[in-house]
């Protein structure tokens, strides 16, 4: 009967029958356990990395998600604008900017939306003591691991002082 038990298992593919199967399946998943955690360690870098380039640089750096709010905001940019990570997150880009020049960014990021391809833009922001600030914004799309759009990183480098600008603009506008 044992016999007839072993065929009928090995026909239908039952494999608790082969011998040394059970170690094969143990070792079969510790490399599985193995390259999960290797793969969540190389995360856990990735993410190390990423936190120390934004925190180190001295380039203002900004992390817009997909639908335009500040996901990240380096002390660079803290030190630019004068607004903390905590007064922006959440907020749209061109809500540091006054009224009268937000569009230009809001066109910049219809056009990164549309072609995917990187741009530039001066354009006037608000250091929030309300000095006037030429700040050069540029942005480059950042994409998934399948090549959908994620987001943007965006740089920002102050290119003149203004004449002292209108206090319109700033996180609390709420634009």
């Amino acid at each position: 009967m044992a016999t007839s038990h072993l065929a009928a298992s090995t026909r239908f593919g039952t494999s608790w029958a082969r011998p040394g199967h059970r170690e094969s399946n143990r070792r079969g998943s510790a490399s599985i356990t193995k390259a999960v955690q290797e793969s969540d360690f190389a995360a856990e870098m990735r993410r190390q990395q990423f936190s120390a380039l934004l925190k180190l640089s001295p380039q203002a750096i900004v992390v817009l998600d997909t639908d335009g709010r500040i996901r990240e905001w380096n002390p660079a940019a803290a030190e630019l604008l004068g607004w903390t990570r905590d007064d922006v997150l959440g907020r749209p880009l061109p809500a540091l900017a006054p009224s009268a020049h937000r569009a230009e960014l809001q066109g910049l990021w219809a056009e990164l939306q549309a072609t995917r391809q990187a741009g530039a833009v001066c354009s006037s922001h608000l250091h929030r003591d309300g000095t006037g600030l030429l700040v050069e914004v540029y942005m480059a799309p950042i994409q998934d691991a399948d090549g959908s759009f994620a987001g943007v990183v965006a740089t920002l480098s102050r290119q003149d002082d203004l004449a002292p600008a209108t206090a319109d603009g700033g996180p609390e506008s709420g634009a």
